[in-house]
């Protein structure tokens, strides 16, 4: 089904792989300040391995498929994921263990966005999340009127994000 393969870059040679039992859609994240990629999968697990030797180093299971690529946060050393189950995941990039979940009004398809002490989270509840990642809370949302699929870029000092409303 699905899974992660690491490939030598002058070769194209099998360096290691993992297979998941479901279907993997989103792109891996690679952590070089802790030798890690991290992935989800459609099964609802985000895994994380050591990048060199593809050792599983943690798995954190969610409610729901994890569509995207996970962001991580270098101050505090986060993995932050989100997922169809509607919650952004904020986890320990050491050993998986959550710091938060802030949960929505619907699934998330968009790839958390990390700018100093804020991630920011597009949902299928038409709303963008701004989140402390100190407190897990809110520091504002933002709604529009249509859904949100992408991911938030930051651009001119504005934050910058589509919608299905077509703005």
């Amino acid at each position: 089904h699905g899974g992660i393969a690491a490939l030598d870059l002058q070769t194209g040679a099998e360096v290691w792989h993992a297979r998941h039992p479901a279907f993997t859609h989103g792109s891996p994240t690679y952590i070089k300040a802790e030798n890690l990629v991290v992935i989800g999968s459609n099964d609802g697990v985000l895994y994380a391995y050591d990048a060199k030797i593809g050792t599983l180093r943690w798995r954190y299971v969610t409610e729901g498929a994890i569509k995207t690529a996970p962001a991580y946060d270098h101050k505090r050393r986060l993995v932050l994921a989100a997922s169809m189950d509607g919650k952004s995941y904020a986890l320990s990039a050491q050993n998986g263990t959550p710091l938060f979940a802030r949960e929505t009004e619907a699934a998330i398809f968009s790839i958390p966005l990390v700018n100093v002490d804020t991630v920011y989270v597009g949902s299928l509840d038409k709303t963008i999340y701004a989140i402390d990642l100190d407190t897990g809370k809110d520091r504002w949302t933002y709604e529009t009127r249509g859904r949100i699929f992408g991911a938030p870029m930051i651009a001119l000092d504005s934050l910058w994000i589509g919608s299905n409303d077509g703005c």
